[in-house]
């Protein structure tokens, strides 16, 4: 479920995708911590699936927030 959400995102926000892919290969451990989490806690998983679903404005505005959060990081 929540890999479906991501490949939503992914396809509908491609320079989200393309930030997540260098966090990703730039901070492998980052990618390991949220893997860990989605096995570990499929309930979180579940939670930020749902929301996606239910309130697509509410992750639309999260993850354009992260995305102007990664810009500065990067």
């Amino acid at each position: 479920m929540i890999a479906d959400t991501f490949d939503r995102i992914a396809n509908d926000f491609p320079v989200i995708a393309d930030t997540f892919d260098r966090i990703a290969k730039d901070f492998p451990a980052i990618a390991d911590t949220f893997d860990r989490i989605a096995k570990d806690f499929p309930v979180i998983a579940d939670t930020f699936d749902k929301i996606a679903k239910d309130f697509p404005e509410i992750a639309k505005a999260f993850y354009n927030k992260s995305l102007i959060t990664n810009m500065y990081i990067f």
